[in-house]
């Protein structure tokens, strides 16, 4: 069977498939942009995904549609701390700059709390699994350890980034300790001892860390990306921590 899932992958990742882009309001009036990719109805389980330092949505063009084939819908959303990827600007950031809004890391928590509050009210209360990678994966603790409508995390390479916030070294340890969903956290094999910290942390019952030993794997949720040989290794565990959530 895990063969035949990781084969799915190679062949989902061929697909193409239509995706809905909408838009709703932060703080400050910032309008955030998202795409759902939907293939279920509402009452699906769905994964709300947000991106890493300096990109967008776009991080999850090639994966979404594999997840969507597991059964799962999907909204990837644009946070005002972030840029360009994979050819998909970010349009949250663009309207936080026309409104001269500050876009740090920290500024893009209230985006993460309005896309949680649009996939509670569109999606007829189904199961919100948080996806968050890099900055994102940090403040997807910190969502967590806020709202209890998050039924599961999965975090590549959560870290302490916010120094210069001025948010001591253990700001997103602390958090985790108030986190109770199954939770899989992810890095690369040089993350490992940074994010370990982290993940002793949690107060979940169900948890998982993994990293890979053998290869280097990679920083965020593009370790799912196929045109990286290590990708296999990251979605078997993606996929066995979702069958059982």
């Amino acid at each position: 069977m895990k063969y035949i899932l990781l084969f799915m992958i190679a062949l989902i990742s061929l697909e193409t498939q239509a995706i809905e882009k909408v838009t709703f309001k932060s703080a400050g009036g910032v309008s955030v942009t998202a795409d759902l990719h939907f293939s279920h109805p509402k009452s699906t389980p769905v994964i709300l995904m947000f991106h890493q330092a300096g990109w967008s949505r776009g991080e999850y063009l090639e994966v979404a549609p594999t997840f969507n084939q597991l059964g799962y819908n999907c909204v990837a959303v644009d946070l005002r701390s972030g840029n360009l990827v994979n050819g998909v600007r970010n349009q949250t950031n663009a309207d936080a700059k026309r409104l001269m809004k500050p876009t740090s890391y920290l500024d893009a928590y209230p985006d993460m709390v309005a896309a949680l509050d649009f996939v509670k009210s569109y999606c007829d209360g189904a199961p919100i699994i948080v996806l968050g990678s890099s900055y994102s994966a940090s403040l997807s603790i910190r969502l967590s350890s806020e709202y209890s409508s998050i039924s599961a995390l999965i975090l590549f390479s959560p870290g302490e980034y916010f120094s210069s916030a001025g948010k001591g070294r253990d700001y997103i340890q602390t958090l985790a300790e108030k986190v109770t969903v199954p939770s899989l956290i992810m890095s690369s094999y040089d993350e490992q001892e940074n994010v370990k910290l982290i993940y002793a942390k949690l107060s979940s019952e169900s948890k998982i860390f993994f990293y890979p030993i053998d290869s280097p794997g990679n920083h965020g949720a593009k370790a799912l990306y196929t045109k990286f040989y290590d990708h296999k290794l990251y979605w078997e565990r993606v996929m066995s921590f979702l069958a059982k959530s």
